[in-house]
């Protein structure tokens, strides 16, 4: 089987592997799409990893920054430098935001959408949820030295200020004294508006398109059909957009033994049984993921999803054609 009818079968093309293992929710289709020859440009253009600076420059920055806080009378403890997923690497690269299923039938029996590392995810979430030495510091100021310590490191008293300092604070100062290794800041800002439109084509527009809802109706009636509701209730927590990503969040929230409760809007995440949180390999969980692949392929799901966007891009390049080339001209002259 090749590539092209990989996706007509709604499943991973030939390049992905039938033994996926951790969960993953972008699918790389087997063609290019409009949008794919402007990716290289997105990518220079914002920066090599979304933040338009290395990590030499980002501990650099936060040196000054905590060199000048000193001075202001501030403590000020350097961040860890984190990267960024590469913007490019998806919407703008023939990647399409939906769960990835393995291309053989007995695989998905076996796997489903794969086994999260609940350790490492609760791992990370714990790093996310856990205020960062500067936070604590601010936390424990009165609330005069708390203003005082905004105004120091951004030079605004709070975002109604009507007289910031033109210079930035300490940030500003970071800013000017650490050179950004060839990205410039008023091309990203020059083509911010740009790129989140092509953005918005790619992971937004595509699911209001009249095409994919009528596809994602046909879907659902699928998914009923074999007996999986997947539509969350007005109450749920659940955004996803209607069609596979729904049956990915209901394999998520489907415990062991087959019952579902959705958590709540206003349900913290450490009060979710972590059977509800994480895809853990339960059988419930793969007869989920088994009927979604079966209604892929009855429905021709992924091709013509694709084709919808592909429409989609078109039309956008086809409109944006001067705004597009500007990019690659900005890009190409760095």
């Amino acid at each position: 089987m090749d590539g092209g009818d990989a996706v007509a079968a709604g499943r991973a093309p030939e390049n992905s592997s039938s033994t996926i293992q951790e969960p993953s929710l972008a699918l790389r289709v087997g063609r290019d799409l409009p949008f794919s020859p402007y990716a290289d440009a997105i990518a220079t253009v914002l920066g090599p990893d979304g933040t338009a600076q290395n990590e030499e420059e980002f501990l650099a920055r936060e040196q000054v920054v905590a060199d000048c806080m000193k001075r202001e009378g501030f403590d000020y403890t350097p961040r860890p430098y984190v990267k960024s997923e590469d913007v490019a690497a998806g919407w703008a690269e023939g990647v399409v935001f939906l769960p990835v299923l393995p291309e053989d039938r007995a695989v998905v029996e076996q796997i489903g959408y794969g086994v999260d590392d609940v350790q490492e995810q609760e791992r990370l979430l714990e790093s996310a949820e856990t205020p960062d030495e500067n936070d604590a510091y601010l936390a424990g100021l009165s609330p005069s030295a708390q203003d005082a310590y905004v105004l120091a490191l951004s030079g605004q008293d709070g975002p109604d200020d009507p007289a910031p300092d033109p210079g930035g604070g300490c940030v500003g100062e970071a800013l000017r004294e650490v050179a950004d290794g060839g990205h410039v800041p008023a091309a990203a800002d020059e083509f911010a508006p740009l790129i989140v439109a092509m953005r918005r084509v790619a992971q937004e527009a595509v699911y209001d398109d009249p095409r994919t809802v009528a596809l994602n109706e046909e879907w659902t009636g699928c998914m009923l059909d074999a007996g999986f509701d997947v539509a969350p209730p007005e109450s749920s927590a659940a955004s996803w957009p209607a069609g596979p990503l729904q049956a990915y969040d209901l394999a998520v929230v489907t415990a062991a033994d087959g019952s579902v409760e959705r958590p709540g809007r206003d349900t913290p995440t450490n009060e979710i049984p972590l059977e509800r949180r994480y895809l853990v390999g339960s059988d419930a969980e793969r007869a989920v993921a088994l009927a979604d692949f079966d209604c892929r392929a009855s429905t021709d799901y992924v091709e013509r999803f694709v084709t919808v966007l592909a429409d989609l891009e078109s039309d956008f390049v086809a409109t944006q054609g001067a705004a597009l080339e500007q990019l690659v001209t900005a890009a190409d002259s760095r």
